[in-house]
């Protein structure tokens, strides 16, 4: 009687670890998938943006006037520090997942 109660608790203690497993991998593949997609997005706009880098505006005769605007702006470094935040998220995301399988294989 205890050896059959044993075994049903190990068989469902497996169980719950394959479905936590499959599930963090689901999770796993989704936030490597968005951040594939969200580097290359980035990286195509900066090459896109690199080439753009003047302010199209008209003087008091309504004559189109391109100024250059510098690149270290505000916005270049808010991009900077959500790139930094995306990508860090990104490895902590793979570093607990990866711990996570080697805690179970055993």
């Amino acid at each position: 009687m205890f050896r059959k109660k044993n075994f049903h608790c190990v068989v469902l203690h497996k169980m719950l670890i394959t479905n936590l497993k499959r599930f963090f991998s689901k999770i796993y593949l989704k936030t490597l998938n968005f951040l594939k997609f969200f580097l290359i997005y980035n990286i195509i706009t900066e090459i896109n943006a690199s080439g753009m880098n003047f302010v199209i505006s008209r003087d008091s005769h309504m004559n189109i006037i391109k100024k250059s605007s510098s690149c270290y702006g505000f916005d270049f470094f808010v991009r900077i520090i959500l790139h930094f935040f995306i990508i860090s998220h990104g490895i902590v995301v793979c570093v607990v997942f990866y711990l996570f399988n080697k805690q179970f294989k055993r």
